[in-house]
């Protein structure tokens, strides 16, 4: 079965956005790891993330609406999307840790560059668990990332992903009107 994903902006809307979509392979049917969000930070990542289980991946969505310089990945992290919007004065990102990870064991996850102004960088982090006896996989069939500078709605090219696998949607939007 083939799928689109589609992304809209809710309360303050302004112009500009990326939408991120993994398939998982060997996900946990119960997604209740650990999560995090920021909307106040001005370093985009959260140094005081604790994973709560042991082989999970942890996903995550930043949006700097005081720059437009591409994100510098902390260690441990890859950048799954790094959008570069000079029209709204913004950078998207999309970024995962490159391994999996220790239940308990602190991580830093996200970029340590570009800095911004308190308030303009917003981050949200989620835990994606492993089923009993499985290991996470991210399957090729994931669309490629899609962006827009000049809409509020943005969509995935059609894609089919396994039977039984998980789509995981990360959302970096314009919401501070810069």
């Amino acid at each position: 079965m083939s799928f689109t994903v589609t992304a809209t902006q809710a309360g303050g809307t302004h112009n500009g956005m990326a939408l991120c979509v993994k398939v998982l392979t060997g996900a946990a049917a119960i997604q209740n790891g650990t999560t995090a969000s920021s909307i106040s930070t001005t370093t985009p990542d959260d140094p005081t993330f604790t994973p709560a289980a042991t082989g999970s991946w942890v996903y995550g969505a930043v949006v700097n609406g005081s720059s437009s310089t591409a994100y510098t990945p902390a260690s441990g992290t890859t950048f799954e999307a790094n959008v570069s919007d000079t029209t709204n004065t913004c950078v998207y990102g999309a970024f995962r840790t490159t391994s999996t990870t220790t239940s308990g064991t602190p991580i830093t996850v996200g970029a340590t560059a570009p800095t911004g102004t308190a308030g303009f960088i917003d981050e949200a982090i989620a835990e994606i668990l492993a089923a009993s006896g499985q290991t996470l996989a991210e399957s090729a069939s994931a669309p490629a990332v899609a962006s827009t500078f000049t809409a509020t709605t943005v969509s995935t090219a059609a894609f089919a992903p396994p039977a039984g696998s998980l789509l995981v949607a990360m959302v970096a939007t314009d919401t501070s009107g810069a």
